[in-house]
């Protein structure tokens, strides 16, 4: 049908022939003829993405204030009387404080004492307040009303008489769903490589937060109050990918996990590169950043081992990672040897 359709567009000169597909990456740009389309001259090529809400370069805060007016709208349809989102969900931790937290390791027993446990949420990274909660719907207004109802519903949320839901228990339910989320792609349908098709989606999904969440706690920025923060990967050169690691890339796409930000502008070197975020969602299930901040910088051999053996990308990383540190620690003892008493 999509193919018959392209013959058509390409048939007629009316500027109103159109066509529209709601499913990325999904459509074809073949006719029935077998002659494929040229997007620069038998057709324009839109797409709606890239005007929606992600995509737009406006300030943030016009983002965030946008959204709000969004779900206030729905709120009120629902809810006794007017309320307002920031105020049930509150404000989120500081970015430092929220970062301070993750990157500090915690260690858990159960034998923990109540005053050790009290201190531990005391300390904790909490994935709650509207402007981590909107954030973590990475765009998509459909994922922010999920969470938002989840939240609602685990939290037994009076709509007679709506109130303030505390942060930590917002926290809880955000990491329930982001957790429910995750495991929801090991239930895709379809295979890739003889395997089912969620595997290798979920192996590379949780290997960036793994990685991510290596470089919060382990890379040193030279500040005390300032984190790696990356859930965003970039490529270093436009070769194209073996077959198998292009098509688990696709599902990546297709599915949401990795949300492709197209062809940019590099920040590692002059010219156009490749750049793709871990979707959001998933922050609170890996434990790692919200922020799209720094980049992970991948040639095509180190991108493919990635996307097709992710726990030999982890490992490589981790010891990377473990160098550095062993590197630092022995130019600081060396320079303590040196120093006057």
């Amino acid at each position: 049908m999509q193919k018959v359709l392209n013959s058509i567009m390409t048939s007629a000169t009316k500027r109103f022939c159109f066509k529209i597909t709601s499913d990325k990456f999904m459509y074809t740009l073949d006719t029935a003829e077998g002659r494929a389309i040229d997007p620069s001259q038998d057709v324009v090529y839109v797409d709606l993405g890239d005007l929606s809400v992600k995509a737009q370069k406006t300030d943030k805060k016009a983002i965030r204030e946008y959204v709000r007016g969004i779900v206030n709208a729905r709120l009120n349809t629902w809810v006794s009387q007017e309320s307002d989102i920031v105020a049930i969900l509150g404000n989120s931790q500081e970015p430092k404080k929220f970062l301070k937290h993750l990157a500090r390791p915690r260690k858990e027993t159960r034998q923990a004492t109540v005053a050790v446990q009290r201190d531990n949420m005391r300390r904790k990274a909490l994935y709650a307040g509207w402007n981590i909660v909107w954030q973590l719907s990475h765009g998509s207004i459909r994922t922010l009303f999920q969470l938002l109802v989840y939240i609602f519903a685990q939290s037994n949320f009076n709509r007679d008489n709506p109130e303030h839901i505390p942060l930590d228990i917002q926290d809880k339910y955000v990491r329930e769903f982001s957790n429910q989320k995750f495991q929801s792609l090991l239930m895709l349908k379809g295979s890739i490589g003889g395997d089912p098709l969620g595997t290798p989606l979920s192996d590379v999904a949780s290997s960036i937060g793994e990685v991510s969440r290596l470089y919060l706690r382990k890379y040193d920025t030279g500040e005390p109050d300032r984190f790696y923060e990356t859930i965003t990967l970039e490529r270093l050169d436009l070769k194209p990918l073996s077959n198998e690691a292009a098509q688990v890339l696709k599902y990546l796409a297709v599915y949401d996990v990795l949300m492709t930000k197209g062809i940019t502008f590099s920040r590692a070197q002059v010219g156009l590169s490749e750049r793709y975020d871990l979707n959001k969602i998933y922050a609170p299930s890996f434990q790692t950043t919200y922020r799209v901040r720094n980049h992970l910088y991948l040639s095509k051999d180190k991108f493919e081992e990635l996307l097709l053996k992710p726990d030999e990308f982890v490992k490589k990383t981790r010891a990377r990672l473990d160098s550095l540190v062993k590197r630092k620690k022995d130019v600081d003892q060396q320079r303590t040897l040196f120093e006057e008493d």
